[in-house]
Order: C-alpha cells, then sequence, then structure tokens
C-alpha cells in the first residue's frame, strides 16, 4: 500500500522552547540516529495521523531485509539475535574464570553446569556424526512402534491395542488422537488438574487442508520422508519437486482425509481461546462414553503419580471428543497405523542430518513464503536446542553478562508505576459498577511482577540449586538420544507436579527471550531480560524510550488481566464471576468496537483477494495493545513532570510527546513475507504489527494531541 500523503493541512506543533536540554551520551546518539534512518525518507511530507506505521518505519522497511531462513523480520527478531550473539559467544567459549563471583563448591558446581550446556551445544553442532547415523534413530522408533501397533492386525483382538499405541506415542513426543496432561485449575489456581485435548495434525489450521496448492505440496513432502526413511536413502534436490513413489503418495491421501475430519471438527482459533470453551469439568467416565476407542483410564494410569487420585479432569475440546469416535472407528487400521507413523516422523526427523529431512523443511519454507532450499545456520538451531534444554543455566550465563542489576530495577519501577496509573484510571471509568471497580484495584494491587530472572524454582543464581533442577537431565555426545532424554526428562518433571501445589515461582520463559506473558490463573506479568534492551529499554536514555516501548510492553501484560478472558479470573486469578450484568454488558460494547475496528485492515490472501483480519480471535491483543500504551504514557508523564526529560540530538524537531509514540512504534516496525502473513491470520491471536501501531494510535487520545491530529477523538477506548 502506497503511503498517503497529507490532503488536509494539520495543526502545527507548538514550536520548541531553544532552551532544553539535549541528551548528547553515545547511546542518545546512537539511539537517535538510528531512529532517524528509521524514519520514512518522505516523512515530514506524511501525516502520522493517517499512517503512523510508515511514518516511523518506512525507512526501517527499506534498510532492513529477510535472511533468507526467515518469514518474518522486526526490531523484536534484530533483539533477538542480539541476544543470540552473546548467548553464542558464552557457550562457544570457555568458562568465564576471571568473570565469575563464584568461589569453591558453588565454582566447581558452575563449572560442571556450563560444562554440561556446551555439551548439549557442542552434539547439536557436531553434523558430521549426525550425518553419519542416517536415519537409523527414526527408523529404530518406528520399529519400536511397530510392536505396540504393527501393520497388520494380531489374530486374537486386543480392545486395548489402540490405547496402548496412544500411550507409547505420548512417551515418544507425540500426542495421537488425544493429548492429555497436567494443567491448572483454573478455578483452583493453586491446585493442578489433569486436561484432554485433540490430537496433533500435520498440516495445523483447517483452512490449508481446503487449499490445494498446500495440500499437493504437503502431500509430497510427507511421501518423500516414508520413502527416506524407509529406503535409508536421501532424496537429491534436484528430484524434490518430483512425486515419489505412488504408493507413497496414496497412503498420505488417506492420512490427508483422515486428519482433515478431524480438522474439521477442531474449534475455531477464536473459540479456542475462550475459557467458556476450554474449562468444561467433566469425570473419565463420562468422557469416557464419548470415546470409546481409547481406554481414558488406562492412558492416564500410565503416567499419573502414585499418590495422586484421579478426580475430575478438563475436557477443553468438547466438540471434537463428541465426534471422534465416529471418526476413528470408520477409519481403516492402515490408515490409523500411517497417521501415526507420519506424526512420529515429523516429530523426530529434525533431529536427523539436512538431506534426510530435506523434504520436510521445503513443505515448511514453501508455506511460509521462503526460498524452499533456505536453512538456518546450525549455531543459531542448536542454541534453541540449549535453551530448549538447559534454558535456565543458559539464563544464569546470559544474565550475569548481558543484564545489569540497574536495568533489573528501571524494569521493575517502570512496571510498578504503571501498576499505580492503572489503579488510578479505574476510578474513573463510568461504565464500571464501583463494587466491580473495587475487585479490578485489588487485583491490580496483587499483581505479580517478575523482572528479568527467576530467583527460585529455579533460583538461576544459584549454581547448586541448577544442578538439582537439571539431576535427572543425562546429556551425553549423541545428539539423538539427547532429544529422547530431553523428552523423558520434561515428562517426568510435568507429571511430577500433578499431586503438588502449583508452584507460582515458575517462569515460562527463560531469560534471553524478547518477549513477555501475563498468567491469568497466576495474576503475574513476566518480563524476561531479554526483552529488557535496547532499543526498547536503556537506563542511559531519556525516560519516553523505555516508556514508550517496553512500558506500552508492560502495560500491554498487565491489561490482559482485563481483556475479554483475563477480566474473568478475580484477584486471586481463579476464573470466577466478579462482574456485574451492567459492567458485563458495558464492557462487552466497548470491545465489539475493536472487533469490527480491527475487521477492517487486510492483508493479501494466498489467491491475491483482501484477507481481513480476524477481529474476535485478535481481540484481546487488541485491547491490551491500547490500555498498555494509554497506561505507560500516563505514568511517563508523571515521571517527566517530576523530572523533565531531555531531548535527543537530531530530532529536536519532535516533541518529548511525540518521541513517546515515535519509540512505542519503533517496536513494531517489521516487514513479513506475505505467505507468512496469511498463516498469521488464520491461527495468530495477534494483529499484524503494522495493523497494531495503526489501530493503537488511533485509539490513543494522547497520541491524536501530541501529533495534532484533526480527529482528537479516539476510535476505541476501553482502558
Amino acid at each position: 500500500m502506497e503511503p498517503k500523503q497529507s490532503l488536509v493541512k494539520r495543526e502545527e506543533a507548538a514550536p520548541v522552547a531553544l532552551a532544553e536540554e539535549v541528551c548528547d551520551s553515545p547511546v542518545c546518539k546512537d539511539w537517535a540516529s538510528s531512529m532517524k534512518k528509521n524514519l520514512a525518507t518522505n516523512y515530514k511530507t506524511l501525516d502520522p495521523c493517517d499512517d503512523f506505521s510508515t511514518y516511523v518505519c518506512g525507512g526501517w522497511r527499506d534498510t532492513h531485509d529477510f535472511r533468507s531462513d526467515q518469514a518474518s523480520v522486526s526490531t523484536g527478531s534484530i533483539m533477538s539475535d542480539e541476544n543470540r550473539n552473546v548467548i553464542r559467544s558464552i557457550v562457544e567459549g570457555p568458562y568465564p574464570d576471571a568473570n565469575t563471583s563464584f568461589t569453591g563448591d558453588n565454582k566447581v558446581i558452575d563449572k560442571e553446569n556450563f560444562q554440561k550446556m556446551k555439551t548439549v551445544f557442542q552434539t547439536c553442532m557436531d553434523t558430521a556424526a549426525i550425518d553419519s547415523y542416517g536415519v537409523a534413530p527414526v527408523q529404530r522408533i518406528l520399529d519400536e512402534f511397530e510392536q505396540h501397533y504393527p501393520l497388520t492386525a494380531p489374530k486374537t483382538p486386543n480392545p486395548d491395542e489402540l490405547t496402548r499405541a496412544v500411550i507409547w506415542l505420548a512417551k515418544n513426543s507425540v500426542s495421537a488422537l488425544v493429548s492429555f496432561g497436567p494443567t491448572t485449575d483454573d478455578k483452583n489456581p493453586d491446585t493442578h488438574i489433569l486436561a484432554f485435548g485433540g490430537g496433533e495434525r500435520g498440516i495445523g489450521s483447517r483452512e490449508y487442508y481446503n487449499n490445494p496448492v498446500v495440500v499437493a505440496n504437503y502431500t509430497r513432502a510427507v511421501a518423500q520422508m516414508f520413502q527416506i526413511i524407509q529406503t535409508g536413502k536421501p532424496i537429491e534436490k534436484a528430484k524434490l519437486f518430483e512425486k515419489p513413489d505412488q504408493r507413497y503418495m496414496d497412503t498420505v491421501a488417506k492420512i490427508i482425509e483422515f486428519e482433515k475430519k478431524l480438522a474439521y471438527f477442531s474449534p475455531e482459533p477464536d473459540a479456542a481461546q475462550k475459557i467458556e470453551y476450554f474449562y468444561s469439568p467433566s469425570t473419565v467416565e463420562e468422557m469416557q462414553k464419548v470415546v470409546r476407542p481409547i481406554n481414558l483410564s488406562e492412558a492416564l494410569k500410565a503416567f499419573v503419580p502414585a499418590d495422586y487420585k484421579v478426580g475430575m479432569v478438563l475436557n477443553t475440546d468438547r466438540w471434537y471428543f463428541t465426534n471422534i469416535s465416529n471418526i476413528i472407528e470408520s477409519t481403516p487400521r492402515e490408515v490409523l497405523h500411517a497417521h501415526f507413523q507420519s506424526r512420529l516422523i515429523s516429530s523426530w526427523a529434525g533431529r536427523l542430518g539436512k538431506e534426510y529431512r530435506r523434504p520436510s523443511s521445503v513443505y515448511s519454507n514453501m508455506l511460509a513464503g521462503r526460498d524452499p532450499f533456505a536453512e538456518s545456520e546450525r549455531w543459531r538451531s542448536c542454541l534453541g536446542e540449549v535453551d530448549n534444554s538447559l534454558g535456565w543455566i543458559l539464563s544464569a550465563s546470559y544474565v550475569e553478562k548481558a543484564f545489569s542489576p540497574a536495568a533489573k530495577k528501571l524494569g521493575d519501577r517502570i512496571v510498578s508505576d504503571i501498576k499505580a496509573v492503572f489503579t488510578e484510571r479505574l476510578r474513573t471509568f463510568s461504565w464500571m459498577s464501583d463494587t466491580v471497580k473495587a475487585v479490578a484495584a485489588k487485583k491490580v494491587i496483587n499483581i505479580v511482577q517478575k523482572i528479568g530472572y527467576p530467583t527460585a524454582s529455579p533460583n538461576i543464581l544459584d549454581p547448586k540449586d541448577l544442578k538439582l533442577y537439571y539431576a535427572n537431565l543425562t546429556v551425553t555426545s549423541n545428539y539423538f538420544d539427547n532429544g529422547r532424554a530431553l523428552e523423558r526428562y520434561g515428562a517426568q518433571k510435568g507429571w511430577s507436579e500433578l499431586p503438588k501445589p502449583v508452584d507460582r515461582a515458575r517462569w515460562g520463559m527463560t531469560a534471553p527471550t524478547v518477549n513477555a506473558y501475563y498468567s491469568p490463573s497466576g495474576n503475574e506479568i513476566v518480563f524476561p531480560a531479554g526483552i529488557m534492551q535496547l532499543p526498547v529499554f536503556g537506563e542511559g536514555l531519556p525516560e519516553y524510550v523505555s516508556y514508550g516501548a517496553f512500558g506500552a510492553v508492560a502495560g500491554h501484560e498487565l491489561t490482559h488481566g482485563f481483556d475479554n478472558n483475563g477480566a474473568k479470573y478475580d484477584e486471586n486469578g481463579k476464573y470466577a464471576d466478579w462482574w456485574d450484568n451492567s459492567t458485563v454488558t458495558n464492557f462487552d460494547r466497548k470491545a465489539e468496537c475493536f472487533v469490527n475496528q480491527y475487521a477492517n485492515y487486510t492483508v493479501t490472501g494466498l489467491d491475491g483477494k483482501p484477507l481481513h483480519v480476524n477481529g474476535r480471535l485478535t481481540l484481546g491483543e487488541n485491547i491490551a495493545d491500547a490500555g498498555g500504551l494509554t497506561a505507560a504514557y500516563s505514568a511517563w508523564k508523571k515521571r517527566d513532570a517530576a523530572a523533565p526529560n531531555p531531548k535527543l540530538p537530531g530530532l529536536e524537531e519532535f516533541s518529548k510527546e511525540q518521541l513517546f509514540f515515535m519509540s512505542y512504534s519503533n517496536w513494531w516496525c517489521g516487514k513479513v513475507r506475505p505467505a507468512q502473513a496469511v498463516a498469521y491470520i488464520y491461527s495468530d491471536s495477534h494483529s499484524p504489527a503494522d495493523k497494531r501501531i495503526l489501530g493503537t494510535t488511533a485509539n490513543s487520545a494522547a497520541f491524536r494531541e501530541a501529533f495534532k491530529c484533526k480527529v482528537k477523538e479516539p476510535t476505541c477506548e476501553l482502558w
């Protein structure tokens, strides 16, 4: 879309006083220079009130491009790359004897932890050894599976044969037909409960099962993987776009028809988010009546700790489970068998050498619009392996090198400021009853803010605690075996939690992660050290930079506690009905404005036609964006009133208020390949990044005032 030029002359901003201080430190100069380069080259002719995304990010898009292995690139992905460079230098280097503060036993154990992490990385990097295994590791898994569910039915029928297959598959990283495991009980958030959900499928979004191009590419890729695993021979690159042996193609066609039936009975993505849908208590006996082919009690016995008595469980996918029995019972054994095999291959082929897994990567690349033969540099994949397996040991090293106590203190203060402002704003909302306001204020006060890294479960600053945390994870010099060991370790750790109270000290993201989250049942907001980095956060920058970007993220996560789903949890993280009818009615009316606003935004579909954003799927994120930005701005204005921020060199033409919103939007600068943009529309609860800028600034009265927009009223407003 071409940037719009202003057709109506805007009101001019008030002139900036010449006496205002300008920050000329190196960090200020660098940030200001980058910001200036990110602006559209013709920003002076653009109206920021029409398209602030192009205004702030036009230059960024001109000067940044995708790596061949990327489906999207953004400020956040560049921050992730910078964090990866830090942790790469850690895992490729020697133990930092000179830089560690540990002594005695702690130092000895810290070295052991460090070496365990290096072993995981080095084993992953040893592609010669991985290639030498060929396909034998996956063939071995398929042979093991054959003992539990052979292609030919036994002469004496065994009613529990399918159950045994489901159990074995679950122990080997495949959720076949059903998934089950411990989760937090939303109505009793200090306890765990067992939850049942749908099984995994190959193509993901149901829309893709109706797309002939996607289905054709997937069919060919899976058929080729079957051929490679069964013959032990990779397929030449030149032949990867040719069909393999027809018998493999026929097998995969049957798998897809079966999975298409499963996909039909899976919930729409927006429905699956709703707690009213997924929180459906039941007994195992009640579920068993509709899930006839699988003995659910027997499946649970294979995993549930001996000291746990199974009571109520959650049926998180009612429509699916109501229909699954008829689908399974009408499906030939050979198709179920092939489906299970395809899921095993999908789960484990990624640990083979690249020649043996190439059909899968070609399919994934084509689905995301990448070059079919694009491949991430091996070190990137192996850092992901370390983060997956020993993420807290990695976090300890990262924090020591890249996250200062001063940064943690600033992050904590920004979040506290936003909580205080949000509480104050609650009192001003006439659409809420006083009773609901009182509970809402208590909920904000109760929100636990976790900043940087965990100091419990485990305490990453304590080598002994880290060693204990990973004591049951054995790593060797065999990459494939490490994958299986990690699967066993994760399952054991997860199931062992079932009888215990929920550990609220646990984190769901490792320290280098460039992200954040709100947990409704924990009533907590969590900000890993990885997101508290330049250019969205910095102790030496004027505070409108950090409040505008990181502060808006913090406000976003806090507002999730009051979006269309988070608002259904009370001040203790309990799923409860604490809103009166009039407040609910008013909330729904205001929320509908966001639904309609974002549904008007489009991307280009695979057929070249406009594909609309799903305003209901993205509702929670859009509400959080608006509320978060408003709270962050109010918090910053209070700080600036007490201690005025300096301007930035080369950006003196902009007011501090304008720079706040420019910092916010700079966080969302990015670009995405067209095919990946479509994939996001189908299943991502977030609106496209450029639409987030457009929608959120349209919903900000402060933005519209800062840039002297003709229309001062926000389009939609809730928090």
